[in-house]
């Protein structure tokens, strides 16, 4: 696993980027949040990628199932 997170200051104004990179076995996922409040958008990046991540996986356990049954119904299980 591997995880990358960027943060960007503006240096003219507050204006602030966060991008968040992760890398697993079985996704390659990123988010990104900007606004003014650096930790505000931090936290607001960390939990899009929370919410990217669970979803991803609700969907690879589903396909994983679905397999498994498909596989069942063609054994005549």
């Amino acid at each position: 696993q591997n995880v990358e997170v960027r943060l960007r200051s503006g240096s003219l104004h507050a204006h602030h980027e966060v991008e968040i990179y992760l890398k697993t076995k079985h996704f390659n996922l990123n988010v990104s949040d900007e606004g003014p409040e650096m930790y505000q958008v931090f936290d607001q990046a960390n939990e899009s990628m929370t919410k990217v991540v669970k979803k991803e996986k609700s969907k690879l356990l589903d396909k994983s199932h679905k397999s498994r049954d498909d596989k069942r119904k063609f054994q005549g299980n």
